[in-house]
C-alpha cells in the first residue's frame, strides 16, 4: 500500500482531506481515545470496594464528521456514490488507513474495522452540491498499526574450520596429540530491536540454516527455543511453527522451556545461538508497532 500524504485517510480506495478530493473531514472522534474496556473485577461480600480483575480491550468505535463540496452536479453525484459503495453495510473489515500529524508518530497506519452506521443529511445546500456525512466505523480489534512491517535481522558468529592438529585423522599413527581450543566455539551477537508503539509487540520470526535455533531476549532474560533444523519460520502472536511458505512442519516443535518473546516500547537486545557452532545462522526479525 502506498504512503499517504499528511492529513489524509484512505477506505476502500475512497481518499478523505485531499487536495484534489471534494470529500474533507471535519472531525474524528475515537480513533486516538481509549477503547472500551471489559473488566473482570468481583463484587466483595459484605465489604467496600471491588476485587481486582484483569481488564481487556473491547472494540473500538470510530466516528467521522465529513464534508462533501462540490461544483458541478456530476461530480456531485459521483462522490455520493463513492460515499455509498465505500462504506456500504455488511462487510468484513478493512484498513482504515490514516496519516495524521501527532498520531502513530506521524506515520501511515491503519485499523481493521467495517461500517455499521451512515448519515447523511439533506438540507437546502444538497441543491448547492454540498451535504454533511457522519459516518460510524467499528473495529473488533481496537489496535492501530502501522502500515511499514519492520525488520531487523541476528545472526550467530560461525566458530572457524578445525585446524590440521584438531580432530581425527585415518589412518592414526602414534604419539597422538590432543589440542583443546580455548574459549566457547560460539559467541552470541547482541541486536537492538527498538519498537516505537506503545504497546509490547510479538514478532514474526524467519530462521534460516539454524539447528535448534535459540533466541534470547537478552533484557528480560526469557528465551524462545525450537526443535528444528534449517529454514523455520515462527508465528509468535499464533504460536505456531511452519515453512516459510507457511505450512505446518509437524517436526518441528517448541522447546518446553521456551517462551514466545514479545518486545516492550523502546529498546529491547536480542542474541541467536544454535545447535551447529561452524554454521552461521540467521534470524530475520518482522512485527508492526502497535499503539491503543
Amino acid at each position: 500500500m502506498a504512503e499517504l500524504e499528511e492529513w489524509t485517510c484512505e477506505y476502500d480506495g475512497l481518499i478523505l482531506n485531499s487536495p484534489d478530493s471534494a470529500i474533507f473531514i471535519k472531525e474524528i472522534e475515537g480513533l486516538l481515545s481509549l477503547p472500551d474496556i471489559r473488566s473482570s473485577d468481583l463484587e466483595l461480600v459484605q465489604r467496600d470496594g471491588l476485587w481486582p480483575g484483569d481488564d481487556f480491550l473491547g472494540g473500538r468505535e470510530i466516528t467521522l464528521s465529513l464534508r462533501v463540496q462540490s461544483r458541478y452536479d456530476d461530480q456531485f453525484a459521483r462522490v455520493v456514490n463513492a460515499l455509498q459503495t465505500a462504506f456500504a453495510a455488511g462487510r468484513e473489515e478493512l484498513p482504515f488507513r490514516f496519516r495524521l500529524p501527532g498520531l502513530c508518530r506521524g506515520e501511515t497506519a491503519f485499523v481493521m474495522c467495517r461500517p455499521r452506521k451512515r448519515d447523511v443529511t439533506m438540507t437546502e445546500a444538497f441543491a448547492r452540491y454540498a451535504t454533511d456525512v457522519t459516518v460510524s466505523l467499528f473495529a473488533t480489534d481496537p489496535r492501530l498499526y502501522s502500515q511499514e512491517m519492520r525488520r531487523t535481522r541476528v545472526t550467530t558468529t560461525a566458530a572457524p574450520p578445525l585446524g590440521p592438529t584438531e580432530g581425527l585423522a585415518v589412518p592414526m599413527a602414534a604419539p597422538l596429540l590432543f589440542q583443546e581450543r580455548q574459549g566457547p566455539l560460539q559467541k552470541p551477537k547482541f541486536q537492538r530491536i527498538e519498537v516505537r508503539g506503545s504497546e509490547p509487540v510479538r514478532p514474526l520470526v524467519h530462521f534460516e540454516d539454524a539447528v535448534n535455533p535459540r533466541l534470547t531476549h537478552v533484557t528480560s532474560g526469557a528465551h524462545f527455543e525450537a526443535r528444528s533444523n534449517g529454514e523455520l519460520l515462527a508465528d509468535f502472536d499464533t504460536g505456531t511453527l511452519s515453512d516459510p511458505r507457511g505450512r505446518p512442519l509437524p517436526n518441528a516443535l517448541a522447546a518446553p522451556s521456551s517462551t514466545w518473546l514479545r518486545f516492550a516500547p523502546g529498546a529491547n537486545w536480542v542474541a541467536l545461538t544454535h545447535g551447529d557452532e561452524f554454521t552461521q545462522a540467521r534470524a530475520t526479525i518482522s512485527w508492526r508497532d502497535v499503539w491503543v
